[in-house]
């Protein structure tokens, strides 16, 4: 919620508690409760493919892009096995 990033925001940034703030833009952010993405194949549906959970999508959106089409494409990244879904 907005709420919360205003109140982490102060927490780093105190000085700027008299700030007011014009505007602001909000998105539905998934993530998961470990902090970790979930990415790869399903075990338990066939040819289900997810990369989901990147708290932050827009700073990593390019480099996921990209992992992603090499998984589909057979040559995934050994490194992120850990991230599977499942």
């Amino acid at each position: 919620s907005l709420a919360l990033v205003a109140q982490r925001f102060l927490s780093y940034f105190p000085q700027l508690e008299d700030l007011q703030i014009v505007r602001a833009w909000a998105a539905a952010t998934t993530y998961t409760r470990d902090g970790y993405p979930a990415f790869g194949w399903s075990r338990d549906v066939g040819n289900f493919f997810i990369a989901a959970g990147f708290k932050g999508a827009f700073t990593v959106a390019p480099a996921v892009g990209t992992q992603v089409l090499r998984a589909l494409e057979g040559n995934m990244d050994p490194s992120l096995a850990g991230f599977g879904p499942d």
